[in-house]
């Protein structure tokens, strides 16, 4: 803890009728859950980044075909 005014919020926070449970329903609306089924929705403009990793496997996978033709 960082401080004893931490503890006491902690020690405020816990509770003896506090069960660590989720409702199935909301475990179903997390499975169908799909991003896609929404974009199309989306009217302004979209930056999407590619991973770094993703590029440089590009990158070195078409210069190997090209060494590989020449």
């Amino acid at each position: 803890m960082a401080s004893s005014d931490a503890k006491k919020t902690i020690d405020v926070m816990t509770s003896k009728h506090w069960h660590n449970v989720v409702a199935p329903r909301a475990l179903l609306e997390m499975m169908r859950y799909k991003p896609s089924n929404s974009a199309h929705l989306i009217k302004i403009p979209v930056l999407v980044s590619m991973a770094a990793y993703f590029l440089y496997w590009f990158l070195w996978r078409h210069t190997i075909k090209k060494r590989l033709v020449t």
